[in-house]
């Protein structure tokens, strides 16, 4: 790949991981146009070709399920699908289905979505709006860090969860 694009890992931890509970990794959208569309930049398409390299088959985040806010349709087209379109590439390679049943700022519907997954031992990546992926962690149980910092797109957050699972027996 000729654009060399660096991915900062920062792990996040919640608390001790259980054994079969996924981790969740929080990462923003790709990088949008700057022309008012509501689309993917070049740096964007690029952010999402290294995703499927980062979280793809064989990987040691063995990703199962991915969330994205739900897209909107409008008379001018589809809008609001950054994520969806940052998260299509490693789908497709994954070979799982992208779940964007959650309005953007419907947190609790995230967490229900967790909640009530059965991952098989499966981790959960979640692709949200940079400036809002702060306001979904502290939901998730986070409570040091509350801003994803602004103008990045390279750092990934890792949950390791104890209380997401409300069913789930300890």
């Amino acid at each position: 790949m000729k654009l060399a694009i660096v991915l900062f890992l920062a792990s996040l931890v919640v608390c001790f991981k259980r054994p079969g509970r996924p981790n969740i990794f929080m990462i923003p959208h790709g990088e949008k146009m700057t022309n008012g569309s509501d689309r993917l930049s070049e740096a964007g398409l690029a952010r999402a070709e290294c995703l499927r390299e980062i979280f793809g088959p064989g990987s040691v985040y063995n990703i199962g399920l991915i969330l994205v806010p739900k897209y909107k349709f409008t008379l001018a087209g589809i809008v609001d699908r950054l994520g969806y379109d940052t998260m299509t590439p490693l789908a497709e390679d994954l070979k799982i289905d992208i779940r964007a049943g959650c309005a953007r700022l419907t947190y609790g519907c995230v967490l229900e979505a967790i909640d009530y997954w059965v991952g098989t031992g499966k981790n959960a990546l979640v692709c949200w709006e940079p400036k809002l992926l702060g306001g979904l962690s502290r939901l998730l149980g986070l409570r040091r860090l509350e801003r994803y910092p602004s103008g990045r797109h390279d750092i990934i957050w890792e949950l390791t969860p104890c209380r997401l699972f409300r069913n789930a027996q300890a």
